[in-house]
């Protein structure tokens, strides 16, 4: 229910003048010329209309606003710290990728240098290595390998400078897949090979221990004799595994061939017979990082696996941590950032780990305070803004007490009346109902306000020629009084329709402005309801009458057909006495065959269920019952009219032809007068065809027609005359000697109550055609079924 103001204000139809809102219009001034002394003041009073519970609403709010606005600023702040982080461990990344491509580089040229200078002295090797490995910490040793031939080991093995003459010159070593080259008991004397590529040259020099590596035969290595293989078949510089060196340390080794000519030949063959010695650089792993990365005393780098990797190496190979422990503030509040970034270099298996505990210098107390500040400015404003709604609720609701009476005064007129009251506003939502108004409408007054009116009522207008506006927004529009058609009739749901007779008046505020109407009205239906229950009946009547008069047609053309049904049910019975014959012959002989007794017996009954399903259809094509719509294939309504006209057809020499399309669409429609009409257009098209020398014929065929199903009966009779088409549905118009002239009046009547249509026409090449439409029927129809089912 609405408030009284506005119920009060609905019984007021007339403008109201100047004078009537002068004095109003002054009250609602009262305060607005009172300037307060200062608008803090002014908020303070306010502030202190506050309840307790609203502070408490406040500083909660407050508290997380402060709080929030905290954590995003410091998140921001965090994210930049967290890019600077990124581009570190990315400049790490790159100076990391730059080493290892440095590396293949002074083996490139190292190997030039004794390609295009065969005769190079031991100095000029010593001080390149040494100025590379002075430059880049990381190399660890470079070797020059040189070819020996199996008739030149003597003479090389007695040019080499061996600080333990004892021991073999050209040697293998059986540990050397442990790397275990210090174990000088492990050394052995390289067998006989074809060719040899030792150890020759170590720039800088290693320790004095692993000075045995003198003469070790690489190519034998398990680990360095398939990249020297690959690398002289491909002309190109070749990376070992990562692998263990005799120090503990992880290193790489990389290898490349020198040749006899230059450039090196293109077949891969050529190649390995041209080469002359070859080349060696040891990096180490863990060089490659150390004091190369950014100074941070917070920044921990280390290298370790990635991926599937030899089980030999470590996990991680390099390791180093901050020099500064974090806080235990720091570790509490603060992300620890981490990069794991994959190296760029295929033959390379691990990737950069770069970690950093975020400083708790990053947390800016500013950030604090004015998040503290901003917060506190938003809470003040929430809670002048509740304050100031307190005293307007308050304010309200003295108005609401004080106009508590007058409501009570109007409320008891409006239900005292015995005329309806409805109220809308300028939306045409229902306002309010007064009790007659509920009674009429039957509703309940809870859900219709509020709501549209035209889900609350309905108005009709009876036997209106054209479209009648509705009075509630015709009185919106025009801002004047309408009075309800004469023929105006309200339908209330589930009820019977009521004629009324009332107005619609506008409703106008105190400035004058439309803000609704009412619409007062009353029964007037007594005597025109008895009026319409009389011409109810009348109709009631009269289709009564049309079903009986379709009954009598069917009877007719039974009687018509009777003697084909007669035939047709001789049949059957004739056989049954034949079978029942045969029994009675068999069971007489001395030693009766009992499987020939029960197959005739079983014979008389099968033709004693046909001749029961011709009675059976006989007696529902004729029986006296109600209209019943239900769903019909049509299809199986001509199949059942073709068995009740299959002895006519048969006798009077007609050739049929049906076209039934499959998958036809249902009609809603009463099954036995669909039949009637199929059966009364099959006999019409077989008394056209008999009229007419030769050999008749005859066409039903069914189809889908612009979503319409349809059935057309064709024949090459001899057509219908042109004046009588006219007239061809008229009753009692008849162009056979004895008809009646309602066969085809009652086809039509019965088709048009299904809402299709029956028409007729000549065909060009002879005969006539008659074609019946159907509405298909929906494919919703029965989930609509069901639903009204489940309602019931």
């Amino acid at each position: 229910m609405y408030r009284f103001q506005e119920a009060g204000r609905s019984m007021t139809t007339a403008r109201p003048s100047a004078r009537s809102r002068q004095p109003m219009k002054s009250n609602l001034t009262i305060g607005q010329n009172e300037r307060p002394p200062g608008r803090l003041r002014a908020h303070l009073a306010l502030l202190q209309e506050l309840p307790l519970k609203h502070w408490l609403l406040a500083l909660l709010l407050w508290l997380a606003l402060s709080a929030g606005m905290a954590l995003f600023g410091h998140a921001l702040v965090i994210e930049r710290y967290r890019e600077g982080f990124q581009q570190s461990a990315q400049q790490i990344k790159q100076e990391l990728e730059s080493r290892l491509k440095v590396s293949e580089t002074l083996l490139f040229g190292l190997s030039e240098m004794l390609g295009y200078h065969p005769g190079l002295s031991v100095d000029r090797f010593y001080n390149y290595a040494l100025e590379a490995s002075r430059r880049y910490p990381f190399i660890y040793t470079m070797s020059y390998l040189p070819k020996v031939a199996a008739r030149e080991r003597s003479g090389f093995e007695q040019s080499l400078p061996l600080t333990d003459p004892s021991a073999p010159y050209i040697k293998d070593h059986p540990m050397a897949t442990a790397n275990d080259w210090r174990n000088r008991r492990g050394w052995v004397p390289a067998p006989d090979r074809a060719v040899y590529f030792p150890w020759l040259i170590a720039a800088p020099a290693l320790a004095k221990e692993d000075d045995a590596l003198t003469g070790f035969d690489m190519l034998n290595d398990q680990l360095f004799g398939p990249v020297l293989q690959k690398a002289f078949r491909s002309g190109e510089t070749e990376v070992t595994t990562p692998f263990v060196m005799m120090n503990g340390e992880t290193a790489l080794g990389y290898v490349r061939a020198i040749y006899r000519t230059t450039p090196a030949p293109e077949e891969p063959e050529q190649r390995t017979g041209q080469v002359t010695g070859s080349v060696v650089l040891i990096v180490r792993i863990n060089g490659l990082l150390e004091q190369h990365y950014p100074l941070n005393n917070r920044l921990s780098v280390g290298l370790s696996l990635y991926g599937d990797a030899p089980t030999p190496l470590e996990k991680t190979v390099y390791q180093a941590m901050p020099s500064a422990n974090p806080s235990s503030l720091e570790v509490l509040l603060l992300p620890k950032l981490s990069a794991r970034l994959p190296v760029d270099i295929p033959y390379f298996p691990y990737e950069l780990v770069v970690e950093e505990q975020v400083p708790e210098g990053v947390i800016q107390p500013a950030i604090l305070l004015a998040a503290l500040v901003f917060s506190g400015a938003l809470c003040y404003l929430m809670a002048v803004v509740m304050a100031q709604n307190v005293r307007t609720r308050r304010h309200r609701e003295d108005a609401v007490d004080d106009l508590y009476r007058e409501r009570g005064h109007a409320m008891v007129t409006l239900q005292a009346i015995n005329d309806a009251v409805l109220t809308v506003d300028t939306q045409m939502r229902v306002r309010y109902l007064n009790p007659m108004a509920v009674k009429l409408l039957g509703i309940d007054p809870e859900f219709a306000v509020g709501r549209p009116v035209y889900q609350t009522m309905q108005l009709r207008y009876e036997f209106a020629r054209q479209a009648v506006a509705d009075p509630i927004m015709l009185c919106l529009q025009r801002g004047q009084g309408v009075d309800l058609a004469e023929n105006c009739v309200l339908a209330p749901p589930d009820r019977e329709p009521l004629l009324i007779e009332g107005s619609v008046s506008p409703l106008f505020d105190r400035g004058g402005e439309l803000f609704g109407a009412v619409m007062a009205f009353r029964n007037t239906a007594p005597l025109r309801q008895r009026m319409l229950e009389a011409l109810e009946a009348s109709e009631k009547r009269l289709r009564q009458h049309e079903v009986e008069l379709a009954r009598v047609g069917r009877i007719n053309t039974m009687g018509e057909m009777a003697s084909g049904i007669a035939h047709e049910l001789n049949q059957p019975l004739s056989a049954i006495v034949s079978y029942c014959q045969a029994a009675l012959s068999f069971l007489d002989d001395a030693e009766p065959n009992k499987e020939m007794v029960i197959k005739a017996l079983q014979s008389s009954v099968s033709q004693a269920d046909r001749a029961g399903q011709i009675i059976h259809r006989l007696r529902a094509f004729v029986t006296k019952s109600q209209q019943q719509w239900v769903p019909v294939d049509l299809n199986l309504s001509v199949a059942n009219v073709m068995t009740l006209a299959e002895y006519d057809l048969r006798t009077s020499q007609i050739h049929v032809a049906t076209h039934l399309e499959p998958g036809l669409p249902l009609v809603f429609a009463d099954t036995i007068q669909i039949e009637q009409v199929v059966l009364n257009l099959l006999r019409n098209a077989i008394d056209a065809v008999q009229s007419r020398p030769g050999w008749g014929e005859m066409t039903l065929e069914t189809g889908l027609i612009d979503d319409r199903v349809c059935l057309t009966v064709r024949d090459n009779g001899c057509g219908l005359p042109e004046d009588v088409l006219d007239h061809l549905f008229d009753p009692f118009f008849t162009t056979k000697q004895h008809g009646m002239g309602l066969g085809l009046t009652i086809c039509h009547s019965i088709v048009e109550s299904f809402g299709g249509r029956l028409s007729a026409r000549n065909r060009l090449e002879g005969g006539a055609e008659f074609r019946m439409e159907l509405p298909r029927l929906s494919p919703g129809h029965f989930a609509q079924q069901a639903a009204s089912e489940r309602t019931i």
